[in-house]
This record gives C-alpha cells, sequence and structure tokens, in this order.
C-alpha cells in the first residue's frame, strides 16, 4: 500500500444546528418521541458534513467522530423502535 501524502488538516466543523431543547441530563429513555426525531436528524445532519476518512500518520483512517456519530444514531434508532413497540403494545387492563 502506498502511503498518503499529508493532507492539509480539516477545518472544525460547527456542531448541527438544533431546534430542541434537551433537559440536561436527559437520556434517551426519558426524551419525548420528538426530541428524539431532532436528535435524530441532527446527528444525520452531522454525519453528512464529517468526512469518512482522515489523515493520520501518512495514511487515511476511519474518522473516529463519524464512529461517534453512527453509535449514537444506533442509540437513538433503537429508542424510537422501542418507543414504537411500546406504542403499539396492547395496554394492561388493571
Amino acid at each position: 500500500m502506498t502511503p498518503v501524502p499529508n493532507l492539509p488538516d480539516l477545518p472544525d466543523l460547527p456542531a448541527p444546528a438544533t431546534d430542541h431543547a434537551v433537559a440536561p441530563g436527559a437520556t434517551l429513555a426519558t426524551r419525548s418521541i420528538r426530541e428524539l426525531i431532532a436528535d435524530l436528524a441532527a446527528t444525520e445532519d452531522g454525519l453528512r458534513h464529517l468526512p469518512a476518512l482522515v489523515p493520520f500518520g501518512g495514511h487515511l483512517v476511519s474518522n473516529p467522530e463519524r464512529r461517534l456519530l453512527l453509535r449514537h444514531q444506533r442509540l437513538v434508532v433503537g429508542a424510537l423502535r422501542s418507543r414504537r413497540a411500546a406504542l403499539r403494545a396492547p395496554a394492561a387492563t388493571a
């Protein structure tokens, strides 16, 4: 494999803008569906703007920030799916 020449440093990208306010300390389990959807949209927007590969030690490697965003995206999608399953489940009668 031929080493990749050193590429210029990439500029820091701003955090994706969100139009929702999440209470500090709110976990995925305590967020509303609307907050989860807004969080998913912001995460996907962040993924669109991050390069997949970044230079590291003369080689192109997978972007660690992108991996973190992908992990967060999977967690949010999982929370949305569990909410959907809970809403579709028959209500327990007392």
